[in-house]
């Protein structure tokens, strides 16, 4: 699996570093990517390829668009930032509504914090 790592792991170690974001601890691997907890009470994740990613991303869109806080009495984890596989869906991820800190780069990282 150490294959399955590499992508994903450095795009959220870039994405940590671009956003002065320190990596704590890893908090979960899979096939689809890698979770890490930070030094900012938050946590960042980075999926291996655009159709996880994109899947994923939409569906945090959509429970935004939809104030949707928790799910069953689980709480869902607030999305803070995107960086975005492609540049032309820049335009579409800039136009989200409050609440989103959206920055698009050539990476499929992001970040979320539980709410308080």
């Amino acid at each position: 699996m150490a294959n399955l790592r590499e992508g994903p792991e450095l795009r959220a170690k870039q994405y940590a570093h671009r956003y002065d974001r320190p990596i704590e601890d890893e908090l979960g691997f899979g096939y689809d990517g890698i979770v890490f907890s930070t030094t900012c009470q938050s946590a960042i994740k980075a999926l291996r390829y655009e159709p996880l990613y994109q899947r994923e991303r939409d569906v945090y869109l959509r429970i935004e668009e939809n104030e949707v806080t928790e799910v069953c009495g689980c709480r869902i984890p607030k999305l803070l930032v995107m960086e975005d596989w492609r540049a032309e869906k820049r335009e579409r991820l800039a136009q989200t509504g409050p609440g989103f800190r959206v920055s698009c780069a050539s990476s499929a990282a992001w970040e979320s914090t539980s709410p308080m």
